[in-house]
């Protein structure tokens, strides 16, 4: 699974596209496996969506230069839980959270210039880094 770059002059602006799949092993542990690599020009419109406030679980999305240092950084919602909602018996709306085994999700963001690395970590007592996926 390689890496498709769309890449003509190095000061426009981009924005990363990267697609993962995370699961969950017998022993509870959190496994990312790394798919493709997007990147092409653009801005994003608007704010970099990320959570404000954190859970145990969710994912840190961190750029990091050359030397691995953080640039910036992003959270995502727990990939693997899933809050639907649906109409129950009596035709009311109703929540119910789900938590999946194993799910595919997607990093996008705005590619810093000196970005050199994405980082995931997981939040969690640790902060674990899951995957490390060079550009």
């Amino acid at each position: 699974m390689g890496a498709c770059k769309a890449k003509k002059d190095s000061s426009a602006p981009r924005i990363v596209f990267i697609n993962y799949k995370i699961a969950k092993d017998s022993n509870g542990t959190t496994k990312i496996e790394f798919m493709n690599t997007i990147i092409a020009e653009g801005k994003l419109k608007g704010e970099i969506n990320s959570k404000k406030n954190p859970e145990y679980g969710d994912l840190k999305v961190i750029q990091a230069n050359a030397k691995l240092e953080p640039i910036l950084s992003i959270i995502l919602s727990n990939p693997l839980v899933k809050n639907v909602e649906y109409l129950n018996e009596s035709g009311g709306f109703q929540r119910k959270i789900i938590v999946l085994e194993s799910a595919e999700f997607s990093v996008r963001t705005q590619l810093n210039a000196r970005t050199k690395f994405i980082i995931i970590e997981e939040i969690n007592k640790e902060n674990k880094q899951l995957i490390k996926t060079k550009l």
